[in-house]
């Protein structure tokens, strides 16, 4: 079983530390998760990003980017889901 390596971009970490803890626990254990499988069922393509996914975690949703050829996840944006795109898109 391949195994994938998790990096995150900064402003991506900072999101997680702010978070609360017990949130924040769930977050990094369903990330983490992604390192086994970075395409779970559940997974959906990121509309008008190409190359993008997103998982759903409650009211969370973690976007992310797989490079396959370096078998490396990129954690891009973790935050609610009424502004993680708002703030997204911005960018």
């Amino acid at each position: 079983m391949t195994t994938y390596e998790i990096e995150y971009k900064k402003s991506a970490a900072r999101e997680i530390a702010k978070l609360d803890q017990s949130v924040r626990r769930r977050i990094i254990d369903k990330i983490e998760r992604l390192a086994e499988n970075p395409f779970p069922p559940k997974a959906k393509w990121l509309q008008n990003h190409p190359g993008k996914r997103r998982i759903d975690l409650g009211d969370y949703r973690i976007i992310y980017q797989v490079y396959e050829d370096k078998l490396v996840i990129e954690i891009v944006k973790v935050g609610h889901r009424s502004s993680v795109y708002r703030e997204y898109d911005r960018k």
